[in-house]
């Protein structure tokens, strides 16, 4: 007797004795089924473990500090954006380049992968960490792909190193180009600020953690916040040509922020998850 035959002879028997003994017989649950009150993970594991290489690995692209410490700080990194290495001319370009594209592509994948993950198992109305999930998986999308246009549109020339630059930036005379990349640069801001409110956001879904956990979980991303805030200030006080300090280690510090906050995104959605399970609202 094969073993389904002799499986289902074994139920056959199972369920006359019951019917004898006036008992009502529950269907096996297969291995596939969710048990009893089980919470749907805000992100399947392995996907995490996916997302966490391709964010560890933008986070090491993205930081562009350490690649100025090895190139010599070739740009004044008082007054100098990071993208103006990659600016036309520089002499590091093709480096700088290369590391804000493999960051770049990184992060969409992250974001896409991560978006996959929440389409395929998403309810028709979602809770509060996986609407978040959501969240920060299309603010990952528009950050990476933002960058590779960045990546595609450099700056005619670098404005801190070159009064000329300066004055033809100032003007808006160096061609579409360099406008492209102002405003793809401006989208990547604003696409990692949504980031970090997502993240944040997840960080008080699972504030049954302790307070150390919650301060790792936080304490980036309102880094990254706090800089963007003044980056921009600074930004917007320069195009209107008021008098504003010098931008760049403002910048280079919201970069770090960033690159920490990438590091830590996936600990703060296992963190969602494991409060998930726990009931935690």
């Amino acid at each position: 007797m094969g073993r389904r035959a002799h499986d289902a002879a074994l139920r056959a028997r199972v369920v006359r004795r019951a019917a004898r003994l006036g008992r009502a017989v529950t269907p096996a649950r297969t291995l596939g089924d969710a048990p009893p009150g089980a919470v749907p993970a805000v992100v399947p594991g392995r996907t995490l473990r996916t997302v966490h290489v391709l964010l560890v690995v933008a986070a090491v692209a993205y930081a562009g500090l350490p690649l100025e410490v090895l190139t010599g700080f070739p740009l004044d990194p008082v007054t100098s954006y990071l993208s103006e290495h990659a600016a036309r001319g520089q002499a590091w370009r093709g480096l700088f380049v290369t590391a804000d594209a493999l960051a770049g592509l990184a992060v969409a994948t992250a974001g896409a992968t991560l978006l996959g993950a929440r389409a395929a198992t998403l309810p028709a109305t979602p809770d509060g960490p996986r609407r978040w999930a959501v969240v920060l998986a299309v603010a990952l999308v528009v950050a990476g792909a933002a960058t590779v246009v960045d990546v595609l549109s450099p700056m005619a020339c670098a404005p801190s190193a070159d009064a000329w630059c300066a004055s033809a930036e100032a003007a808006r005379t160096l061609g579409a180009q360099h406008t492209v990349h102002e405003v793809s640069s401006s989208l990547v801001s604003l696409a990692l600020v949504a980031a970090c409110v997502a993240a944040l956001a997840l960080v008080r879904g699972a504030r049954g953690d302790s307070l150390s956990r919650v301060v790792r979980h936080a304490l980036a991303p309102l880094v990254v916040l706090a800089t963007s805030a003044v980056v921009g200030t600074i930004a917007v006080a320069s195009t209107l040509g008021a008098d504003a300090p010098p931008v760049g280690l403002w910048q280079r510090a919201q970069t770090l922020a960033a690159c920490a906050t990438f590091v830590v995104l996936v600990p703060l959605l296992r963190a969602a998850r494991v409060a998930r399970r726990a009931g935690r609202p």
